[in-house]
């Protein structure tokens, strides 16, 4: 498992992290709360509860989405169209309880 912090401008941002695990899926935690879940093998995103929590949270979401190539969903309204749909071009999109 790899933990590192979000960059922007090759700048940490603090308390934004970004995990790697071993099963090929890369996870982005804001503070003590998980958001997002990419899992690469499974080709499903996972959205958490606090995936709009704060101003903050959003703005670091969407900075997540597009460095991992989700530019389409790095927007609140495109997300939330993708969520509702339950898929982004060829991923399955899906809320976690």
């Amino acid at each position: 498992m790899l933990v590192k912090n979000l960059e922007k401008n090759n700048r940490a941002i603090p308390n934004q992290f970004v995990i790697a695990d071993d099963n090929n899926c890369i996870f982005f935690q804001s503070y003590a709360s998980t958001i997002i879940k990419i899992d690469y093998n499974k080709h499903t995103i996972t959205i958490f509860p606090d995936y709009d929590y704060s101003n903050t949270t959003i703005k670091h979401r969407n900075h997540f989405l597009d460095e991992y190539g989700f530019n389409g969903i790095s927007n609140t309204k495109s997300l939330e169209k993708a969520i509702k749909s339950g898929n982004y071009d060829t991923w399955v999109i899906r809320k976690a309880a």
